[in-house]
């Protein structure tokens, strides 16, 4: 069995580039590493009457606005950016009416740090950066 032109073309790209520079290309890159477990992190935070939960089971946003997700979250890492930017634009798409009066439901967004211990724990640190109200999806 002779090796197809994918093998030949990948061995020779692999030597090429051992060979060359001394490393493979595209693994030093950042958006392929793998975060460092000593440096703090962020992930997003929505509770709803203080449980977790899910932005998109809620509409009729009011105390809290779209600036107050923390889309920067400045001096932490994070690898999962979109899921603030989504819960960013769901809350400018579903604003309160300006008759429609406080939604039942408290919400609260922010951050989670997160961080590992030197004994190998995972640490949780909530950050809330704005509380409000909103109503359930279909439930006015």
């Amino acid at each position: 069995m002779r090796p197809g032109p994918a093998l030949v073309a990948f061995g020779s790209y692999l030597s090429a580039a051992l060979l060359v520079g001394g490393h493979v290309p595209l693994v030093e890159r950042r958006m392929f590493e793998f975060p460092s477990g000593a440096e703090p992190m962020v992930a997003p935070l929505f509770r709803a009457d203080g449980v977790w939960a899910s932005p998109w089971s809620y509409t009729g946003f009011g105390g809290v606005r779209p600036e107050d997700v923390d889309v920067a979250h400045q001096g932490y890492r994070c690898t999962v950016q979109q899921h603030f930017s989504e819960q960013q634009a769901w809350i400018a798409a579903h604003p309160a009416a300006a008759d429609s009066g406080p939604g039942p439901v408290v919400i609260e967004v922010g951050v989670v740090i997160l961080s590992v211990g030197p004994e190998g724990k995972v640490y949780a640190e909530d950050r809330v950066d704005a509380r409000g109200t909103a109503w359930p999806v279909g439930g006015r």
